[in-house]
């Protein structure tokens, strides 16, 4: 999610029932409670409209009530010390997170050389449909890149 111009992480934890919210700029997290509270809302009325033959597909849910849950704003991240990394911070959560705490811990040093490496990991990807086509218009010197 994003407020302001800072992205954080919201992880609803089925097993734990709770909402965990994973900021790296704690300066915020007063202006997160809210929006988060309603995205969760929004949640709920989704989930309120399964039928009871779909909510067995979701076995490892033991509660549907997630209006009821905690919200958990989690503290102990690490946090960064600037304006631009929160995006950043947001992928290395996502990668670290088990649901439970971080399982590798990082800096802002770390996500400082993350920001440069980032673009190679997307072109690279296997998962890039696009590389092969950018690889190709460029050999050819196509004006288009």
């Amino acid at each position: 999610m994003r407020v302001q111009n800072n992205w954080f992480l919201v992880v609803v934890n089925s097993k734990l029932r709770n909402i965990q919210v994973l900021n790296s700029h704690k300066s915020i997290d007063a202006d997160i409670v809210q929006p988060v509270t309603k995205m969760v809302k929004g949640l709920h009325c989704y989930l309120a409209l399964l039928e009871g033959s779909d909510k067995k597909k979701y076995h490892w849910w033991l509660d549907f009530n997630v209006h009821n849950w905690v919200i958990h704003m989690l503290d102990g991240l690490p946090q960064q010390t600037d304006r631009t990394s929160s995006g950043l911070f947001l992928l290395k959560y996502m990668e670290y997170w088990n649901g439970r705490r971080l399982e590798k811990s990082f800096t802002q040093d770390l996500i400082n050389g993350f920001r440069p490496k980032l673009p190679a990991l997307l072109f690279k990807s296997d998962l890039n449909e696009e590389k092969t086509t950018i690889i190709e218009k460029t050999s050819i010197g196509s004006p288009e890149i």
